[in-house]
This record gives C-alpha cells, structure tokens and sequence, in this order.
C-alpha cells in the first residue's frame, strides 16, 4: 500500500516531462539549430502601404497628436494634424519628428511625409515637407526637435 503513491507520483512526473519534450519536436524543424532565431516582430519587413491598409497603419503607431486628416497619393502621406494653441512646444517637434521617422522606417513605398498643422478651427500655421531621402536618423549635432525638424526638412510658417 506504501508503494501505490510513490509509484503514481513517479509516473506523472515522467508523463508531464515527456509531453513537454514532446511540444518541443516541432520547433527543432523549424529552425536549423545553427540558424539564428528573430527575436522581435519589428524585425521583419517593413509594411507596403497601400489605401487598403492605409488605416491599419495610422491605427498602429503610437502617435501622441491628434489627426484630423490623412491621405494617401501615390507615394505620398499628407496628414493634418491639430494642436491646441499656434506655438509648438519641444514635445510638439519631437512627436513631429516621430511621426516622420516612423513613416519612413516602417514603410517601403512612402516616399514624401507633408503634415499640416492647425490649431482649433483654423486654417494651417506649419507646414513640414518631409522626404525619405533627406531623413537622417542619427541627431549628431544635439540639436534640439524643432532645430532638427527645420534643419533636415522643409518647414513652413504661416503669418497669424
């Protein structure tokens, strides 16, 4: 009777081992063990972007400022963004210049990045032109966000 336990105990043990082993097989097939593994989802291929999946895009990033618009033209991004007064802050350019980056470094085919901003009901005060060719990802100057903005891109202001 003092054996009956013991003998259960070792037999589910070595039963939920084996089922672990087990689930492990078919990974071994999926990888040559002498191939590097990716790590992270980021790491694939960035997005072709098209007016199907326009908004899935724009739903995935992590973009702080409100959108108010946003087309799409053969290669081209245009988004009309809103700030509340007509004087950007530090993390107003910055959130810009997050928005520029990640368009072109998650995208292949978006090629020009124009945002417009506006303030409450009225009519744009800045305007950012942004081309994937003039993006430089490194701040090797230190330079402050709207420093950087106004320095890699075409940056336009509106008189009040």
């Amino acid at each position: 009777m003092n054996r009956f336990p013991r003998w259960m105990v070792m037999s589910l043990s070595i039963a939920i081992v084996l089922a672990l082993l087990l689930s492990l097989v078919p990974t071994l097939w999926t990888f040559p063990l002498d191939q590097e593994r990716p790590t992270f989802s980021f790491l694939r291929e960035s997005e072709e972007i098209s007016e199907e999946n326009l908004v899935d895009f724009i739903v995935k990033q992590h973009w702080t400022l409100p959108l108010r618009h946003v087309e799409w033209d053969d290669q081209a991004l245009t988004l009309e963004i809103e700030i509340e007064k007509k004087v950007a802050g530090e993390g107003e350019y910055h959130s810009l210049l997050a928005i520029i980056q990640s368009s072109f470094k998650k995208t292949n085919n978006i090629q020009i990045v124009q945002i417009r901003v506006h303030a409450e009901n009225d009519e744009p005060w800045m305007t950012v032109l942004a081309n994937r060719n003039d993006l430089q990802m490194e701040n090797r100057d230190h330079l402050r966000s709207k420093q950087l903005l106004e320095k890699q891109f075409e940056v336009r202001y509106t008189n009040p």
